[in-house]
């Protein structure tokens, strides 16, 4: 009685081991940081309310689905960027259109980190201009951010990459929203 007795405890640790294990591997869900950064805006108006709608990212004119913009190799990385459009409404809780008009800003588009300036660059082209088409008290602007290596700065080396790739975990510990686009909107 006693050796079945063992042999029942003996079956339940292995079966408890093996099944400890299986959970491990299978419930695991490592943090996943790929390399890419996600748009903020950073704006001030006088009159109204200005927003971004939600990013698209893109790689070689193709929509993904990922959040942020992929830092590749310097070949590569102007394959990825990103697209979003601005609005501007106003008229919105009484507030009127300034006689004149207003004058918008040329998009400010950085990086919230100075880690990171010190390899990368950010760009930005204009595909419609805030202001230039206004509907029922709404324009857009739609805008393309682009990251760029500086020069000298891209990694050629396993070592220089792996150095590159601890400064940008380091920058991106608290967020990956780290390009910020900062426009103004002023009454005339």
């Amino acid at each position: 009685m006693r050796k079945i007795m063992l042999s029942i405890i003996a079956l339940f640790a292995i079966v408890g081991v093996v099944g400890m294990a299986w959970s491990l591997f299978v419930y695991n869900d490592p943090v996943e940081q790929e390399d890419n950064l996600s748009i903020v805006l950073d704006g001030y108006t006088e009159v109204g309310k200005l927003t971004l709608d939600a990013p698209e990212y893109f790689v070689n004119n193709v929509k993904v689905n990922k959040v942020g913009i992929l830092i590749d190799n310097p070949t590569d990385i102007s394959k990825h960027y990103a697209s979003f459009i601005v609005t501007h409404e106003y008229g919105i809780d009484g507030a009127l259109e300034p006689v004149s008009g207003f004058e918008y800003s040329v998009p400010v588009v950085t990086l919230n980190s100075e880690l990171l300036a010190e390899y990368l660059e950010v760009r930005v082209t204009a595909v419609t201009v805030l202001g230039e088409i206004a509907f029922q008290n709404v324009t857009h602007g739609k805008y393309e951010v682009r990251l760029a290596w500086k020069d000298g700065k891209a990694p050629a080396t396993a070592d220089a990459y792996r150095a590159f790739r601890d400064v940008f975990l380091t920058a991106t510990a608290d967020s990956s929203a780290l390009i910020s686009v900062y426009i103004t909107v002023a009454a005339k």
